[in-house]
């Protein structure tokens, strides 16, 4: 008899303790991946049961040094429940890259949006995110100003614009049955962790440091239908990757 892993163990009680924080945060669902400025968002709220809806909720954004603080409004004729609502923003600022997101005043989950840039069109190139005059600064290409690249636009998140930790690999669960075998499912589980925080002591003496990541991704074969129901097929895949992006011209760490 297989037992389960103590990493699968150590995981799932992982899983346990977060579920158990989310039930005291606010949950914030945005309804697209991307912001521009001057467009309109929608936003679902959903409060945790014990709160009270606040007068005002404020969300704050934060990107490529850009930060501004929205209050969010309520968008009329959307389903409402006791704990759930919808609401509306508009941002004012310009972004570029990764925009990072989260209700004021009140705990909740941060998420990430990407922001777009229409004027600078599909470039073959990574964007680095730097704030110049509190605006901000787009790399430019030989394709950009001829116009003739075709290729999609790369945009990648500098370090201290996403989590230290973070998804790699893509994740799933799926659950199957068949005649033979009973039930079984498949799950994959991947994350890289950044090693250096850009803003520590480690990460301001060598910037360089904080694209180092430690990653982990493991895929089992989850047999249901047996007895004690045991973990087959399990890989266990530990790496240590140096993030790097730019171009021909001008190579550069993120």
């Amino acid at each position: 008899m297989k037992k389960p892993s103590l990493i699968s163990v150590f995981l799932l009680t992982m899983t346990l303790s977060f579920g158990s924080r989310a039930a005291e945060e606010w949950l914030v669902i945005s309804h697209t991946t991307v912001i521009n400025s001057g467009q309109e968002m929608t936003l679902e709220v959903i409060k945790p049961e014990q709160a009270a809806w606040p007068q005002a909720l404020k969300l704050q954004l934060s990107g490529s040094g850009v930060t501004e603080e929205l209050e969010l409004v309520s968008e009329n004729g959307q389903p409402t429940t006791a704990n759930r609502r919808s609401f509306v923003l508009v941002p004012a600022r310009k972004y570029v890259g990764v925009v990072k997101a989260s209700l004021l005043d009140v705990d909740s989950n941060q998420f990430l949006l990407l922001a777009g840039d229409e004027a600078a069109g599909p470039v073959a190139t990574v964007v680095e995110s730097d704030v110049v005059h509190d605006e901000y600064a787009l790399t430019e290409t030989e394709g950009a100003e001829s116009g003739a690249s075709t290729s999609p636009r790369i945009v990648l998140a500098k370090p201290g614009d996403e989590p230290a930790l973070s998804a790699h690999e893509p994740m799933y669960f799926v659950v199957g049955h068949d005649s033979d075998r009973g039930a079984d499912a498949r799950f994959q589980i991947s994350f890289k962790y950044r090693l250096f925080d850009p803003e520590g002591i480690i990460g301001g003496f060598s910037p360089l440091l904080s694209n180092l990541y430690f990653t982990y991704t493991q895929t089992s074969l989850w047999d249901l239908g047996e007895d004690s129901s045991p973990f087959r097929d399990t890989s266990y895949r530990p790496g240590l990757f140096y993030q790097w992006a730019g171009s021909d011209k001008q190579p550069l760490p993120t």
